[in-house]
């Protein structure tokens, strides 16, 4: 039995950032499953059966991480943030690197992403806010094809569809520059990698 799963597993390490995080994981198919508790982090050379799997990961004092990976590099990475610290309804993505289709890995700086897509009715409401004629919801820098834009330019000069669509209006707008700069299939693989604050 020990060498049938050391065939089908793979030695992988799995941290967390702060220490000492108790780590869960459940079979990523199957989301009604109890959550398997493995250790605490990190835990070195953890033979993992090769899969994809759904994490969890918890401390004292801290928001608790929820995520899916597989084994996609020798190890798995889970940031966590102190409690208080994380704007409402949004997760950390952690620097690191994610590859595309080509293979080539593209490295991202630290951001925050919305869990969810903004909602028609919270767009109406950011449009009857002044949101376009309000410098305050806009903090991030505009830029088109790498020149930087002035706040008239980016307000009247674009189009409605290359308009700017990320602000602070609902207490968010916290894109990292790296993440902001991203072509348009870039951002789509970003937001692939972005499963609550893993990092591979």
């Amino acid at each position: 039995m020990n060498r049938i799963r050391r065939e089908i597993s793979w030695p992988i390490r799995i941290g967390a950032s702060p220490a000492g995080a108790s780590v869960y994981v459940k079979p990523n198919g199957n989301p009604d499953s109890p959550w398997l508790f493995i250790g605490q982090a990190p835990l070195e050379n953890f033979l993992l059966p090769i899969g994809y799997y759904r994490w969890r990961i918890e401390k004292q004092g801290f928001r608790t991480v929820e995520g899916a990976a597989g084994i996609h590099a020798p190890s798995i990475e889970f940031v966590l943030d102190p409690e208080g610290s994380v704007p409402p309804d949004m997760v950390h993505v952690p620097r690191g690197g994610v590859r595309l289709f080509t293979l080539n890995r593209v490295d991202l700086d630290d951001f925050w992403m919305d869990k969810y897509e903004v909602t028609s009715k919270q767009f109406k409401e950011f449009v009857d806010r002044g949101g376009y004629r309000n410098r305050q919801y806009w903090r991030e820098e505009f830029l088109k094809e790498g020149r930087a834009l002035s706040w008239e330019q980016a307000m009247g000069g674009v189009s409605r569809r290359d308009r700017p669509a990320r602000t602070s209006h609902l207490g968010t707008g916290r894109l990292s520059t790296g993440a902001r700069r991203l072509p348009r299939e870039r951002r789509e693989l970003v937001r692939g990698r972005c499963v609550c604050g893993i990092r591979a």
